[in-house]
């Protein structure tokens, strides 16, 4: 069985997908700051363990698993957003994910799709 943490998981989008996969796993634990979001997760997915502040999250804390999903908040980076990277709080997000997946060292990663981090701040970001 797929073991998963699904990180900035927003209402859950990720474990939707996870699930409509058909390979059988189980989300051991969500991250998720926002309260609106929180609540709706907690509704479908009410038999996960959510922490609410992954800034405050130690990753040995955490349990083992093989997949790690992450929305990361992408306003910082995106042409969409201000364009702010690791100057906007939000954009640091980032690094504390880069912290967890070294700490816990999954099989597989899956990140959410920001085009324009790879070409943002003349590509120094990445």
């Amino acid at each position: 069985m797929l073991t998963y943490i699904d990180a900035c998981s927003g209402i859950g989008g990720c474990h939707i997908g996870v699930q409509q996969s058909n390979i059988a796993s189980k989300c051991l634990c969500a991250i998720e700051s926002d309260k609106h979001a929180i609540k709706t997760y907690k509704y479908n997915f009410n038999d996960v363990d959510l922490y609410t502040d992954i800034t405050t999250l130690s990753p040995k804390d955490l349990p083992n698993h093989d997949l790690f999903l992450a929305g990361f908040p992408c306003q910082p980076f995106s042409r969409c957003g201000n364009m702010n990277g690791f100057d906007d709080i939000r954009g640091n997000i980032f690094n504390y994910i880069v912290n967890i997946l070294q700490t816990k060292k999954p099989k597989y990663i899956i990140l959410e799709n920001v085009p324009n981090i790879v070409k943002h701040n003349g590509g120094k970001t990445i």
